[in-house]
């Protein structure tokens, strides 16, 4: 028996938590069973070439403009070609592409995902478009439970949840080696983060943290990485409060898990989250996090055991977390030696790879639509 074709949409594959899932989950897919095709919408970016090392055909599509007729049909005849048994997308920008080229080419499964904990975007226009393209989905993959608070009831059915896996990838410089690179002395306490430097991440906050934080601890350091559109304004926002040299942007980076060795606290202070792959990756890396109570922080961050969950992102709660932990070193090596158990016990990519495909094989089997929405319901879905 020949294995079942998957074809997988994404927007792009740059540096992502979804970018980063996708990957994760073809390292450890049932590649027996399954035979998987990455197409991405747009061209080049990070994760081409290791999913090329996999084995994975990835096929890149030139993009000009965010919504292209020309792209879409390109995609289009691509999917009508490739005969998939199942087309899977991941952000909304594959759904406008994926599910619609998936249906129009009569793909006998669709399955999107939700990665983010309010469903849709802020604009009505968007959010109608997700909601219509979303009911041709035969499921919906979540990888937050509170993600399924902000589900419409005549969907609720087809959605599920399966969590975001992660790997532990040691550094391979030393602290002190890290550290004296970006000249910040061996003992001074270090704060970090890691992100787009996008507006859903609300890195605004972290900068104002950082500076409630300095003035009882004028010796720490706070480093955040990560490139993106606002990064003129973060740095104009950073020199106005007069912390260049205490607040630093450090781009892009090929070293996070160097990164994070070299950390005493990680700091997430987002507007928006699915299930951040930045806190896990802190949390692997042993570090104790302080994260605003948005998307499925929660979810990974267990209040006063692993680091601390701020619910409303307040600046003053966040900063008296920051420096309770920078102020007490036992107390960072408890919790962070919790958070990288928890990783390791309770988030193995292998976990996620087999619940999905766990459902790839529900979803081969089921005889149609109305049957599977009587079926799958959030409860039983694979966790």
């Amino acid at each position: 028996m020949r294995p079942f074709k998957i074809l997988y949409v994404i927007a792009g594959l740059g540096r992502g938590g979804a970018e980063k899932q996708l990957y994760l989950l073809l390292k450890y897919l049932d590649r027996i069973a399954f035979a998987p095709t990455v197409v991405s919408l747009s061209e080049g970016g990070a994760w081409a070439a290791p999913l090329r090392e996999l084995g994975v055909p990835v096929i890149e599509l030139p993009r000009r403009r965010s919504f292209e007729a020309g792209r879409f049909l390109r995609l289009y005849n691509l999917v009508r070609k490739a005969r998939p048994d199942i087309l899977q997308t991941f952000l909304f920008s594959d759904n406008v592409y994926g599910l619609l080229a998936g249906r129009l080419a009569r793909v006998p499964i669709l399955v999107a995902s939700r990665r983010i904990d309010s469903y849709g975007d802020s604009r009505s226009s968007l959010r109608r478009i997700n909601r219509a393209l979303t009911r041709w989905a035969d499921a919906v993959i979540c990888n937050a439970e509170r993600t399924l608070d902000h589900v419409p009831a005549g969907l609720r059915a087809r959605h599920m949840v399966i969590r975001n896996g992660i790997e532990a990838v040691p550094p391979s410089r030393a602290r002190a080696a890290v550290r004296e690179a970006l000249g910040i002395p061996l003992d001074a306490p270090v704060v970090g983060g890691a992100g787009r430097l996008v507006a859903a991440k609300n890195h605004r906050r972290f900068i104002d943290v950082a500076a409630a934080v300095l003035t009882e601890r004028p010796d720490a350091f706070f480093l955040l990485a990560g490139g993106g559109p606002l990064n003129d304004d973060l740095r104009a926002y950073i020199r106005i409060g007069g912390r260049e040299g205490r607040v630093r942007l450090l781009g892009e980076r090929d070293d996070v898990p160097d990164l994070f060795g070299a950390l005493d606290v990680f700091l997430l202070t987002s507007d928006r989250e699915g299930l951040s792959n930045t806190t896990m990756e802190a949390m692997m890396a042993g570090l104790p996090c302080v994260v605003t109570d948005v998307g499925g922080n929660r979810e990974l961050v267990r209040d006063g055991e692993t680091g601390f969950v701020c619910a409303g992102g307040r600046v003053p709660e966040m900063a008296a977390r920051v420096r309770e932990l920078l102020d007490d070193p036992a107390l960072r090596r408890r919790l962070g030696d919790r958070a990288r158990a928890r990783m390791e016990n309770e988030f193995s990519p292998r976990v996620m790879a087999d619940a999905t495909a766990a459902v790839y094989r529900m979803l081969l089997g089921a005889p149609g639509r109305e049957a599977l929405a009587t079926t799958l319901t959030a409860d039983k879905a694979p966790r």
